[in-house]
């Protein structure tokens, strides 16, 4: 018995070793290899397409780079420059940073009683708080001005202020900054990013600024502009303060815009200045003039306002700037002398007329 078993134990490792040396085993063996193989790779590269997503979007913006790039640097080969810098790294732009405007700063405007906890009594700005935002903004653009550079988007949102509501307060904001060496600064103006060079003689794009505070050269399309813009900006974010009224100026489009302006600020100035910048106005704009003379018109003047004529512009009330104090309600404090007459040199048509602003009495 134990003869045979110890012979059958031989056979059977025989027949074993002849089913894994025949090709026909070997191939199958190979072939569940071949496909553990196929299924292991095919989970590495799925994981790989999520976890490598971010890196192959960084190839891609640096191969999007470097094209732009290379078409307008020159470049060495394998795109690198002399210095060796990427010419992706080349395009990043530099970056203005600047000053921080203070924990409690806020636009240059009335309109912070909406916040809870303040009183509706001393939520507007008074005249002198006016007074001293306002110069403390003109001496920011002169500094810009003088650097030759316009700010093309001055606004009360652009215009941050730091406001004392009582001495109290001031007193502690000074105690909280009393370990740096300035507190925040009384206003900073921010937002350069319609800002431009000035050129003499240059065609500029008359697509910026803020609707409410375009200058009137913007809205006829008159691209030889200069620093002015930024001045009658100003003046439209003093008229909304003296008389509470922001924006001064709101119109619907930039065509009922210059329609209002015209409006207040009457025709007889404003045809001479469109024929001193050789612009034509366009149909909607002569509409949009024209809506408002209809309405301060008699009833004989019943023609269509599509084509307004030139002498029904200049010879009815429309003609004739109309005065500030029409513009006070009932709850405004009549504005001073000197703060109208630093609106009247602001909102003009022709600001070559007043170029110097320094000897105004309210700043």
């Amino acid at each position: 018995m134990d003869n045979d078993s110890s012979s059958n134990s031989k056979l059977a490792e025989k027949k074993l070793k002849h089913t894994q040396s025949s090709p026909s085993n070997k191939k199958q063996r190979r072939h569940h290899n071949q496909h553990h193989t196929k299924g292991k790779k095919l989970q590495q590269d799925n994981i790989g397409s999520i976890t490598d997503a971010a890196e192959i979007i960084r190839q891609k913006q640096k191969k999007k780079a470097s094209v732009v790039s290379s078409s307008t640097i020159p470049a060495k080969k394998n795109n690198k420059l002399s210095s060796g810098i990427q010419p992706h790294q080349q395009q990043q732009l530099p970056a203005l940073v600047l000053e921080h405007a203070g924990q409690k700063a806020q636009w240059f405007c009335h309109g912070i009683s909406a916040q809870k906890g303040v009183n509706a009594d001393t939520s507007y700005l008074t005249e002198t708080e006016m007074k001293y935002y306002l110069c403390h903004l003109l001496i920011a653009l002169d500094g810009l001005h003088s650097a030759g550079i316009i700010h093309r988007d001055v606004k009360p949102r652009n215009c941050l202020i730091n406001r004392f509501d009582s001495m109290k307060e001031e007193k502690d904001e000074q105690e909280q900054y009393q370990l740096h060496p300035l507190p925040p600064p009384p206003l900073i103006l921010v937002d350069l990013g319609l800002a431009d060079f000035y050129l003499p003689g240059k065609d500029y794009n008359v697509r910026v600024a803020s609707r409410h505070y375009k200058s009137p050269e913007l809205l006829i399309g008159f691209g030889y502009y200069d620093y002015a813009i930024d001045l009658w900006s100003v003046g439209c974010m003093l008229a909304g303060l003296l008389f509470r009224r922001e924006p001064f100026f709101r119109g619907k489009d930039n065509e009922d815009q210059l329609g209002k302006i015209v409006s207040v600020l009457g025709t007889r100035d404003f045809l001479p200045y469109c024929r001193k910048c050789n612009v034509r106005l366009s149909s909607k704009s002569r509409a949009a003039i024209g809506k408002y003379c209809s309405a301060s018109l008699s009833s004989s003047s019943s023609s269509s306002s599509e084509e307004a004529p030139t002498s029904s512009l200049l010879n009815n009330d429309m003609s004739r700037r109309k005065p500030w104090l029409s513009f006070l309600s009932s709850d405004t404090p009549i504005p001073s002398k000197e703060a109208l007459d630093l609106l009247d040199k602001l909102l003009v048509y022709d600001h070559e007329q007043v170029r110097d602003l320094t000897s105004l009495s309210f700043i």
